[in-house]
């Protein structure tokens, strides 16, 4: 490790990679940590209405991932729960509303579980998930535009977030972080500890000299 440090060029060269890393670990695991909050938050605010599973179903973008020319193993997949809840009909953001003297609730959409690229692991979400007819309570955005703020009130965490994105972007940041932080102490380091002056040229004479003892030596 010492060794690709044994310089203030090579120290200052590794903190500028650190740097630029960590600079690009720090970004991506604000934009997770903020998704998450993001979720938690609409989680404890947001009002809930009764609602019904009407149907599930795996989804996969397969013939998106075809027509781009990505190969077959970075098709992704997931569930779509089509919901319906029980908020008045001038209420619904979701921008599907079927009324009618028995409709009780009026509001549809879709939720959506995160992606995965495991076929096994998303037959066993739609396997142990949601079901038609399953009575749920439904969380929903009053202030929302999209189809997309709606979400399942007792739905897993890890169900809803990539959880292991977060914990690769915590390992990225920590590695890197520590590379600089070495980086910094060798320069650091190199600042009241002069490093030895030796031109390329005269330690390829230095080697030249030990190779012709070394030959002397044999012979």
């Amino acid at each position: 490790m010492i060794a690709i440090f044994a310089t203030s060029g090579n120290a200052r060269l590794w903190k500028f990679v650190a740097c630029l890393f960590l600079l690009a670990g720090c970004l991506a695991l604000t934009e997770r940590i903020w998704v998450l909050s993001e979720d938690l938050y609409a989680r404890k605010t947001w009002p809930s209405a009764k609602g019904e599973i009407l149907s599930a179903s795996q989804q996969d973008d397969r013939d998106l991932s075809r027509r781009v020319g990505s190969i077959g193993g970075r098709t992704r997949y997931w569930i779509e729960y089509e919901v319906a809840f029980a908020v008045p009909a001038e209420q619904c953001r979701t921008g599907v509303v079927y009324e009618g003297p028995a409709e009780n609730m009026p509001c549809h959409g879709v939720v959506k579980t995160r992606s995965t690229q495991s076929p096994s692991r998303v037959f066993g979400w739609f396997l142990h998930g949601y079901h038609a007819h399953q009575p749920v309570a439904i969380l929903w955005d009053p202030a929302g535009s999209r189809s997309t703020d709606i979400k399942i009130a007792d739905e897993s965490i890890w169900l809803r977030y990539n959880t292991d994105r977060l914990v690769l972007s915590v390992i990225w940041v920590l590695a890197f972080g520590t590379l600089y932080v070495y980086s910094h102490g060798r320069l650091e380091y190199f600042k009241t500890h002069p490093e030895p002056n030796i031109s390329p040229q005269a330690a390829k004479e230095d080697r030249r000299s030990d190779d012709q003892l070394t030959d002397l030596n044999i012979s």
